[in-house]
């Protein structure tokens, strides 16, 4: 039992620490925020959506960077690990 109860706090804690944003919706505002900056090639672009896809993280900090100029340099720097 209190594995459960472990279970669910983390469970809570971690929907807590996204800021309770579900993981669709964060992934999705880095898609659309990804291509109102419009910096990336089409392929680019399309790696981009498969990185974002597999890793929340890269939504998340990509999200969270203001200055596009920062935005396309950290998902480019992204990319190349990526690919």
């Amino acid at each position: 039992m209190k594995d459960v109860a472990s279970s669910v706090n983390n469970l809570a804690t971690a929907f807590h620490s996204s800021g309770g944003v579900p993981t669709p919706q964060r992934r999705a505002k880095a898609v659309q925020q990804l291509e109102k900056d419009d910096d990336l090639s089409d392929n680019e672009m399309n790696d981009a959506f498969h990185l974002l896809q597999t890793d929340v993280s890269v939504a998340d900090t990509y999200n969270a960077i203001g200055r596009k100029e920062r935005r396309t340099r950290y998902i480019k720097s992204k990319l190349d690990k990526f690919n």
